[in-house]
């Protein structure tokens, strides 16, 4: 190995020890700026919700590092820069830097030779590399001290113990965050409700239906934001209350009343063709009455077959303010049966058939989208009553369950509610004795289409502005009202109006109500069947 190749390996292993000396220079200065954007972060996530503060606080440490060592890694120092900067720091008067430029030359890297050919400095850069390899040869890396800046270093030092101080003294916002975090899992939950009442919905009715194709989109389409929630009770609530709309949109507000009015038909046309003990209110055992009906036509009288038309005629005008084209299939059947036509009546039992079938379908949507809209109630409730118990927790009240959204401002919604005394006690009240058998037993339920019965507000209304009359409470809790010394007449208020005229409208209110209730199916068959058996002769 020659002089000159050893001086190179010399200068190669002081050039690493200057390497790393001016990376632990870097390090220092640039660890003050790391740590004044550490703070930043932890000082703004005071202020404002941020997840996982301490992974974004540790990200300008991470920076620090990485830009420190790459800079280490791939910044090398060349043998020219290693022996002039160990020339100027160990004064050495150029003798290492020298040597490297007599190199140079004699390889004719530069022009100066060509310029003095009589020059011939062999000699020289004989000596000059055996010179400076003596020199490199005593030196050690141990002779370049560590050069630590004291000022960068107190103020990173300053810095750091602020990031501590404030990595671990309590943050008002990790409230606020778990809070969101609860809201994002309560969110979550409940996008799986809404997605097992869209399958339902999916599987229940009819795949033709464009009101289904729609409630299937918005169910989609809340199910994706609530699953994408970042933790926003309002939120999350504003679409769920948006989807609810979507589905009342769809929703048909005579939907009860359609149902209930071909119950009461189905339990007719079954009880025409089977008799009163096998009558339904199935409209698929409504639709096999029709075809029997149809083929007993031609083993009836003219008598008998005069009737049924009358009833199926009776029937068309109780199906044509909910279902035009059922009515119309049973006129044509009622015109068939007054002639005695029995191929004609089988064509209009087969479309009244159709006309059921329609209708069974849109009353299986109806209830299909009832279901959902009372499971997107049920999951709005829910998922309010967990944003006030997170908000509870959030606030630090832990005084036992929270209360949902809605109470603790009254009960005047609930029954028996809003209505009490403000006294503070009432009196105490002290009955003795025992019910009593009825003083008349149960009776059927046979009722006249002339007969009058109790319908509050249906008859004559008065006009006027309606006044209040407050009384004063007493001391035992009591209401004290003063009569006036001359009070007026009365006006006239009959409220007995013919039971026609309201069973409709009551049946129809019990229908609308089973709907809206969580309600066994078998139960609601039991109600339809008790306002069939009411229905008006």
């Amino acid at each position: 190995m020659s002089d000159s190749q050893r001086l190179h390996t010399h200068l190669t292993r002081l050039g690493r020890r200057l390497r790393w000396r001016d990376a632990l220079r870097l390090a220092v200065y640039a660890l003050g700026p790391a740590l004044f954007l550490t703070v930043c972060i932890e000082v703004a996530a005071r202020w404002r919700s941020l997840p996982d503060r301490h992974l974004w606080a540790a990200l300008p440490l991470e920076i620090w590092l990485l830009g420190v060592t790459l800079y280490s890694l791939l910044r090398p120092l060349t043998p020219w820069q290693t022996a002039r900067r160990l020339d100027r720091e160990l004064r050495l008067k150029d003798r290492l830097a020298t040597a490297l430029e007599l190199e140079e030359r004699k390889n004719g890297r530069l022009e100066d030779w060509a310029k003095n050919p009589t020059f011939q400095p062999s000699n020289l850069l004989t000596l000059q590399l055996a010179d400076a390899l003596s020199i490199a040869q005593r030196l050690t890396p141990a002779m370049l001290p560590w050069h630590i800046p004291r000022r960068p270093l107190w103020w990173a030092g300053g810095l750091l113990a602020v990031t501590l101080l404030l990595a671990f003294l309590p943050n008002p916002m990790d409230a606020i965050l778990a809070q969101q975090a609860a809201i994002r899992a309560a969110a979550q939950k409940q996008a799986e409700a809404v997605e097992e009442a869209r399958r339902e919905l999916e599987k229940s009715t009819d795949p033709t239906a464009e009101e289904r194709a729609e409630a299937l989109r918005a169910l989609a389409e809340l199910m994706k934001e609530l699953s994408a929630n970042p933790g926003d009770l309002e939120q999350a609530l504003a679409d769920l209350a948006a989807a609810q709309a979507q589905l009342r949109q769809l929703q048909d507000p005579q939907a009860a009343a359609r149902q209930n009015a071909a119950a009461q038909l189905a339990a007719q046309l079954t009880a025409l063709a089977r008799g009163k003990s096998q009558q339904s209110t199935d409209l698929n055992e409504a639709a096999s009455a029709l075809t029997e009906l149809a083929a007993a036509l031609g083993a009836m009288d003219a008598a008998s077959q005069a009737e049924l038309a009358q009833t199926l005629e009776s029937m068309a005008a109780q199906a044509a303010p909910t279902d035009a084209g059922l009515a119309e299939s049973l006129l044509d059947m009622a015109q068939a049966a007054r002639a005695g036509d029995v191929g004609q009546a089988v064509q209009a039992a087969d479309a009244a058939q159709r006309a059921l079938a329609r209708a069974n379908q849109a009353n299986d949507l109806q209830q299909a989208l009832a279901q959902a809209q009372a499971r997107l109630e049920n999951s709005r409730q829910q998922l309010a009553q967990q944003g006030a118990l997170a908000q509870n927790r959030g606030q630090g009240q832990g005084q036992g369950q929270a209360q949902a959204p809605g109470q603790g401002q009254g009960q005047g919604q609930q029954v028996g509610g809003g209505g009490g005394s403000n006294a503070d006690q009432l009196p105490a009240a002290n009955r003795t004795g025992a019910a009593g058998a009825p003083t008349q037993p149960n009776k059927a339920a046979t009722v006249t289409d002339s007969e009058q019965v109790y319908a509050p507000g249906q008859g004559q209304q008065l006009t006027g502005e309606s006044e209040f009359v407050a009384g004063q409470e007493g001391s035992a809790g009591e209401t004290i009202i003063r009569e006036e010394q001359s009070p007026q007449v009365g006006a006239t208020n009959p409220s007995l109006v013919p039971y026609r005229e309201v069973y409709q409208n009551y049946a129809a209110a019990a229908a609308e109500a089973i709907e809206q209730e969580h309600i066994p199916a078998d139960m609601r068959d039991l109600v339809r069947d008790y306002f069939s058996q009411l229905a008006p002769e």
